[in-house]
């Protein structure tokens, strides 16, 4: 019993060293730096804290010999910068804070971790880390801009017509890249709330959430969504660049209900497992899809497309 204890914690150093240190000696790795935080949470909650942050401290401690000894040590850092928000997911659940309360502490640890990344990394590299990554996505853009013009496909009217599209676009990235960012954030805590949710209930330990199918935004958050339409309809180029922002952040929050509806929709039509991971995948892989379950997201706070929300602790339990 003790070996197969000892077993399952050193796959878990194993398991949290990889998640660390794959993203920064492997830039084809890089998506998995947003999944830094649910190790952390989810070790944390089924072994313990004390059991649970040695395994972390293992991990680190195994991700940072291995990136030493490559060289790319310092891709480490943004890594170790995401794993307070882990640690937080597992406070949160500890003290049964609700999935909107736990969301919203997680997305501002992971927004102090990137600030502090960027601070650190800036100093060490003498660049501004933000202004770096607006540039090379503009590179992007140029880039793809380029490639199109070199197509012999497009007729000279449509290709003067992309041009203007990427000029605008271009101009228009900077002032909307902050709603960008934090809708990356809100993404990120979603994304380890739910896996780390549903990975503890394949090992039954007790969690004071309810289902993620059930999981409901307040409804007083449609105000900001009405406050959005006017901040585009008045002539003032501030609120107009405010709403551009607010676009990213509140679709990103209804994308998740949406989410959760469909679940509810899926699970109550007994559709099977593997039907159910195609739908998923079909739907969010397009952006047709991803704007569809925000919008059915937002329309569920007037129709209910679940079952009927219980009175009882009705608030406690919403996202």
């Amino acid at each position: 019993m003790i070996y197969r204890q000892d077993s399952l914690r050193l796959e878990a150093v194993a398991i949290t060293a990889l998640i660390l240190f794959l993203p920064a000696v492997n830039l084809g790795m890089v998506w998995l730096q947003f999944f830094v935080p649910l190790p952390a949470f989810y070790y944390l909650s089924r072994y313990g804290f004390r059991n649970g942050s040695n395994i972390i401290a293992a991990a680190v401690f195994v991700a940072g010999a291995i990136t030493t000894f490559l060289g790319s040590f310092p891709g480490l850092f943004l890594s170790i910068a995401m794993l307070p928000a882990g640690f937080v997911l597992a406070m949160s659940l500890k003290k049964e804070l609700t999935p909107v309360q736990t969301g919203t502490n997680v997305t501002i640890t992971l927004m102090a971790g990137w600030f502090i990344w960027a601070i650190i990394y800036g100093a060490i590299e003498n660049i501004n880390p933000y202004q770096e990554l607006l540039e090379s996505l503009d590179q992007g853009l140029v880039a793809t801009l380029e490639m199109y013009s070199k197509t012999k496909k497009l007729s000279p009217t449509e290709l003067a017509e992309i041009e203007t599209a990427f000029k605008e676009l271009r101009l228009l990235f900077p002032k909307m890249f902050p709603g960008m960012l934090l809708s990356t954030l809100l993404s990120t805590a979603c994304l380890n709330m739910i896996i780390g949710q549903w990975l503890m209930t394949r090992q039954a330990i007790p969690s004071p959430w309810r289902r993620f199918s059930e999981w409901r935004l307040p409804e007083n958050l449609v105000i900001f969504v009405i406050a959005n339409g006017l901040f585009f309809i008045l002539p003032v180029n501030v609120l107009n660049i405010a709403g551009l922002n607010l676009v990213f952040i509140l679709g990103t929050l209804y994308f998740f209900q949406g989410l959760a509806v469909l679940t509810s929709l899926l699970a109550r039509w007994l559709v099977p497992q593997p039907l159910k991971a195609l739908i998923y995948f079909m739907i969010i892989i397009q952006a047709s899809g991803v704007i569809l379950l925000a919008i059915t997201g937002l329309i569920d706070v007037w129709v209910d497309f679940r079952k009927p929300k219980p009175k009882k602790d009705q608030d406690n339990y919403s996202l």
